[in-house]
């Protein structure tokens, strides 16, 4: 068990040189078998991200459009769902648009009579197959 002050790195070293045959090792000294550079050699990195300002004015226009655009539409949509939570919660009254209320019962009277429409050919290609099978 090991207490609230104790390094939990030198319990496992202390297991690792304990269980260890011969010669005695830990983590953190790895032994003369391994030996270190002198020097240290960095590769070149090498990156497809532009570390400096854009180099034409039309690139920084670009990334500030679609920011801008990110933008609006954030803000719109943060509008959108708090009137649609405010109207839900009872806390304002709903959003009514005369105009497009007009067109939506327009377009369910059509689609009412649509329905009618597709009832009555099914009634009738059920009657006719009917009739067919009759008269064979």
């Amino acid at each position: 068990m090991t207490s609230l002050t104790s390094n939990p790195m030198d319990e496992m070293e202390e297991e690792y040189q304990e269980g260890s045959v011969g010669h005695k090792r830990s983590y953190s000294n790895p032994g003369s078998d391994q030996t270190r550079p002198g020097s240290l050699n960095f590769a070149s990195a090498t990156s497809s991200i532009s570390l400096t300002t854009p180099s034409s004015p039309g690139e920084a226009l670009v990334k500030n459009n679609k920011l801008e655009n990110m933008k609006k539409w954030t803000i719109s949509t943060y509008k959108c769902s708090r009137q649609s939570l405010y109207e839900k919660l009872g806390k304002t009254s709903k959003t009514a648009d005369p105009e497009l209320d007009d067109q939506i019962e327009t377009l369910r009277n059509t689609q009412r009579k649509y329905g009618d429409i597709l009832r009555l050919a099914k009634a009738l290609s059920s009657h006719f197959y009917n009739m067919v099978q009759t008269q064979n």
